[in-house]
């Protein structure tokens, strides 16, 4: 998902494009056509029992990749996508290339892609050198391509919210644009026709984790349950796994003990089952806690013609609407959520109203296709630029 999808759309418009990136997900490195998983995706800090010969040999096998690679394809620009878990290294190699570099950015890695790297780790803090790392330091400097004051020049940014964040962080960038995410609004906006009759089926999908707000939700509907709502009113529906086995069955074991029957949790489902799921519902619970970049899954939602009721943290304030495309509520208010939600079953006729003006609002600013236009349109005006200025040095 991502740039997978970017990269097939960019080849379907007729551009060559080459991935290098991690076997992260896979059982081995294996290479399909022009994509390359083989970079190393365990590089966290919290792997430093690699040794140093260890870390310097992948180091080195890493970099002689992204060398060999330029070498052989010879891009005309290198197009830097997440980086977050990929050696900081290539961050600072790409710099030397004689192309221009380009990112686009989804998430926090600008603010930390070397100092979480193992590599970097190990040299960055002069105060833990003794005499010895000094001396392999000055040997291995070759392997530590390094910019102080990194400027990310030619950013391209899921959200104006994530591009203040990293700039309030320190982040230095400079020719920067926004660039939402898109969805396949042809995917996702079949006819939705809303239930017109009870009870009404609510939906949640994303991991169950605490900075998510899936306890808030629960917590809602218990806050419904005591004003008279049940399961011939309402059902949810909650699609997702989780990294934090404990939170999970804390949010289990308060619906059961609450005696909530009409909520189910169903776990994980694969991308080509969440339109139909999508569909299945008319109302989406959008709880986030944390400051998110750009949700894909609140857009989806929307495409799909759902009635939404969400927080509007991080860059959810840029396409949340209240009573246009969506209802808010503040982040961790189980009260106000509640509110939002008897609204709705008490107007059914909103949640089919709300739900197409946001379906509307997704095709006219969040669309796939649309994204790619100004990825493509921002990639060809570098280039332009690049171009000029290499005439201009030739004079």
């Amino acid at each position: 998902m991502g740039c997978q999808e970017v990269v097939g759309e960019l080849q379907k418009r007729g551009h060559q494009v080459r991935v290098l990136t991690s076997w992260y997900g896979l059982p081995q490195p294996e290479i399909q056509g022009d994509i390359f998983r083989v970079l190393a995706h365990d590089r966290i800090v919290t792997h430093t029992h690699h040794r140093l010969p260890k870390t310097a040999q992948r180091e080195w096998r890493e970099q002689a990749l992204f060398k060999r690679m330029c070498a052989t394809f010879k891009p005309d620009i290198i197009y830097l996508w997440n980086m977050g878990g990929l050696p900081a290294s290539l961050v600072y190699l790409a710099r030397q290339e004689t192309v221009p570099v380009a990112y686009y950015i989804s998430d926090q890695w600008p603010s930390h892609f070397a100092t979480l790297d193992p590599w970097y780790q190990r040299w960055l803090s002069p105060h833990k050198r003794g005499r010895a790392k000094q001396i392999l330091h000055k040997a291995l400097q070759s392997m530590m391509p390094f910019y102080e004051n990194y400027v990310f020049q030619n950013a391209q940014f899921t959200s104006a919210t994530l591009r203040h964040q990293l700039q309030q962080s320190g982040v230095q960038m400079t020719k920067d644009v926004v660039i939402p995410w898109g969805v396949d609004c042809t995917r996702f906006a079949t006819q939705h026709a809303a239930n017109s009759n009870t009870p009404k089926r609510l939906l949640y999908t994303g991991q169950i984790m605490p900075h998510k707000g899936v306890h808030t939700v629960i917590d809602a509907l218990h806050l419904l349950q005591k004003r008279g709502f049940g399961s011939k009113e309402i059902t949810l529906t909650v699609v997702g796994g989780s990294l934090d086995s404990a939170y999970e069955q804390q949010i289990q074991e308060k619906a059961s003990a609450c005696q909530m029957d009409f909520v189910k949790f169903v776990g994980k489902k694969s991308r080509d089952q969440m339109a139909q799921i999508y569909q299945a519902h008319d109302i989406y619970l959008f709880p986030s806690v944390w400051e998110e970049p750009f949700s894909i899954a609140l857009v989806e939602a929307m495409a799909s013609g759902l009635a939404v009721v969400c927080t509007t943290t991080g860059g959810s304030v840029e396409i949340a609407q209240h009573g246009v495309n969506c209802l808010t509520f503040p982040k961790e208010d189980a009260t106000a959520c509640a509110d939002q939600i008897q609204w709705l079953i008490e107007h059914p006729a909103m949640i089919e109203q709300i739900g197409q003006q946001a379906q509307n609002h997704v095709s006219q600013h969040y669309d796939f296709g649309g994204m790619v236009n100004q990825i493509e349109a921002n990639l060809m005006q570098i280039l332009e630029e690049q171009a000029r200025n290499e005439q201009m040095l030739s004079k």
